[in-house]
């Protein structure tokens, strides 16, 4: 007896595609496709959850444009797994190339250049060597993210790079325009943290001990004369 899958399955190869959307919610095979978005998105930025919905829209697509053609309710499924992880093992390859060699380069899709992410007091080009430091900042956000789960910080610097502006951010994350520029200048401070930019509170405090006493020498010296 056919079950509903491969009555659906036929339906779908005589020209009703839009019946796709049904077989792509089986349980079996949903499980399948986190399984292999976990798998492969193990020890990336990328995560398993992002990568799951990626592969889902990318098989809906080919799915509903009919690139499944020919074959039974397994062999639907077997090319469905197919398309799914490659998807998945495409984004994380492009998610490991994306870099930019130069900070004075736009992040590829945007207008927006990597430098203008940066505060300006500090002098990084002089600093360090340009692809290291990005490599470097990426990972960066990758603790801050874990040291502050609820600011929700790299999905925060992705809407940066996506070129997406702080209402289009705050609507996706929940909270007000406001807190999305206060979350940004702190991510900012910690990033600088992280990478050693910011001089360190002892240092700070002998900065500012050497200001004072400079100021004292120049307030003797104008009383003398």
């Amino acid at each position: 007896m056919m079950s509903q899958q491969e009555k659906l399955l036929n339906r779908y190869l005589e020209g009703d595609t839009q019946l796709c959307r049904q077989l792509l919610i089986a349980p079996e095979y949903l499980q399948k496709v986190k399984r292999i978005a976990r798998k492969h998105t193990q020890g990336t930025s990328v995560s398993w959850q992002d990568a799951e919905q990626t592969a889902y829209e990318k098989v809906l697509q080919a799915a509903k444009s009919g690139k499944f053609r020919e074959g039974g309710i397994k062999k639907f499924y077997c090319w469905a797994e197919t398309v799914a992880r490659c998807e998945i093992i495409d984004l994380v390859r492009k998610e490991k190339q994306f870099h930019w060699s130069s900070l004075d380069r736009k992040i590829s899709g945007t207008e927006l250049p990597l430098s203008e992410t940066i505060p300006d007091k500090f002098n990084l080009l002089e600093a360090i060597e340009r692809k290291d430091f990005i490599l470097r900042a990426i990972e960066a956000i990758k603790v801050i993210d874990r040291r502050y789960p609820n600011q929700a910080y790299q999905k925060l610097w992705r809407g940066r790079v996506e070129g997406k502006t702080q209402t289009q951010i705050s609507i996706e994350l929940g909270v007000t325009q406001s807190d999305i520029s206060k979350r940004w200048k702190k991510l900012l401070k910690y990033i600088a943290q992280e990478l050693g930019l910011l001089p360190s509170k002892e240092n700070f405090q002998r900065e500012v001990q050497a200001t004072r006493q400079q100021k004292a020498v120049r307030l003797r010296s104008d009383v003398q004369w």
